[in-house]
């Protein structure tokens, strides 16, 4: 047990600043980045639609499961095929915040390889979209169930969104977004990811992720991520797990791309607004790039810096247990949260 907590606990300072940064980023993103502006840019076909789809997904903090309303909401405003399917794969593979943890475990070269292979995979179903599943007809633009924000906006337009407009008010709104709202949504999986490093770490042999670096176990990662549901950040700690037990930084990348962009429940809910040839193409498109760079980065021996875990809690800073206690203060509060909810709605 000593052995699991010390591995917890390196692996949590070492995350922690990098996942702070990245809350206070996307929290930012949120408020300067309205839902409206967002529709407006997605509206229209061609490519220019889809690549603004792919580079504006590629920042933004959601998971394969908020993604959703999102992209339904932007296909309902208008958005093309082409453009819907670029956000829905791009956001989930990457995010600032998932960025930043990356190049807190894994080193500069996984943080900039993860959101160019999130842009990349998102272009492709776009432009797949484009090519083999053209819309005949445009897409009548109706009202949702998941318009009700613009509601509670309008409502606020006669009082608190003066205040609201202010630098101070933006920045409030911003803070609230990162450490409420997207800690309530990624608390657990986050929790989650960091006690499945923890166990890989202790309990996993030395060099057994070796048998998932070939052809057939990189497979074998593709066909066990499909139905996975793991946020980006939670999935960063367990990548880095298991490269320290021996998979190839290559294998290490199909995981963190395709565990948190696909999972069977969420693409049996975008069949009703994509259709189910979109899924395919959509799928096609994730693998075809995640091959190509995983396989491209064990045969170049693209250099990975391992900065977490270390073997000694000695070689963190104070400011590092500084901000590790804020974080962690915001977490379990966004567990607590979370689990009071679950527990309240359970007895209902």
């Amino acid at each position: 047990m000593q052995a699991f907590f010390h591995s917890f606990g390196s692996t949590f300072l070492s995350a922690s600043p990098y996942m702070l940064l990245g809350l206070i980023i996307s929290g930012l993103l949120h408020v300067y980045l309205p839902e409206e502006k967002i529709k407006k840019w997605f509206a229209g076909d061609g490519l220019w639609p889809i690549l603004k789809a792919a580079l504006l997904g590629v920042p933004l903090p959601l998971c394969s499961c908020s993604v959703i309303p999102a992209a339904i909401s932007l296909r309902k405003a208008g958005a093309s095929k082409g453009a819907t399917s670029a956000f829905l794969i791009s956001t989930p593979e990457s995010g600032v915040d998932s960025i930043a943890i990356t190049y807190g475990l894994m080193g500069i070269s996984m943080a900039m390889i993860r959101p160019v292979g999130a842009l990349l995979s998102g272009v492709l179903a776009g432009v797949f979209q484009k090519l083999f599943n053209s819309e005949r007809t445009t897409f009548e633009k109706v009202e949702g169930p998941y318009h009700s924000h613009d509601h509670q906006d309008d409502c606020c337009q006669h009082g608190e969104i003066k205040n609201e407009n202010s630098f101070v008010g933006k920045v409030k709104k911003a803070m609230r977004y990162a450490f409420v709202d997207l800690i309530e949504d990624m608390a657990w999986w986050f929790f989650l990811g960091l006690i499945l490093s923890a166990i890989i770490s202790v309990l996993v042999p030395f060099d057994v992720m070796t048998k998932f670096n070939g052809p057939l176990g990189k497979l074998s990662i593709i066909l066990l991520s499909i139905p996975l549901y793991i946020c980006a950040s939670a999935a960063t700690p367990v990548a880095a797990a298991m490269m320290s037990k021996g998979l190839s930084p290559g294998s290490a990348i199909l995981f963190l791309f395709l565990g948190p962009a696909t999972n069977i429940s969420n693409l049996l809910v975008l069949q009703k607004f994509l259709g189910k040839k979109a899924i395919l193409l959509n799928l096609a498109a994730i693998f075809l790039v995640s091959m190509m760079i995983a396989i491209a980065v064990d045969y170049f021996s693209i250099p990975i810096v391992r900065l977490a875990p270390t073997s000694s809690h000695e070689n963190y800073s104070s400011g590092d247990y500084f901000f590790s206690g804020i974080f962690g203060l915001f977490l379990v509060r966004g567990l607590s949260v979370v689990s009071f909810n679950f527990i309240k709605g359970s007895k209902k």
